[in-house]
């Protein structure tokens, strides 16, 4: 599953892409790609591999789902693996 957060704004894409988890977890999703983009700004890349970022979010949310962080096919792309 590929889900794109590019061209949104910090704020706008730190809560869609725990909503996003969060359904992708509990569909039975395998692997999740976020598409965050690269040359306009990195802030949701820095956001989703930051130590206070995406897993301390989701973990304040769903602290049962646990999640892994994988360089993507390029800069602009992140892959999320849920862990068992």
């Amino acid at each position: 599953m590929e889900i794109d957060y590019h061209g949104l704004r910090l704020f706008e894409a730190r809560n869609k892409i725990c909503d996003d988890l969060i359904e992708a977890f509990e569909t039975g999703e395998g692997e999740i790609i976020l598409v965050h983009g690269f040359r306009h700004g990195s802030s949701i890349k820095a956001y989703i591999w930051g130590i206070d970022g995406l897993r301390k979010d989701l973990k304040r949310i769903r602290p049962d789902i646990k999640i892994g962080i994988q360089k993507g096919r390029s800069r602009s792309v992140t892959n999320i693996i849920f862990k068992v």
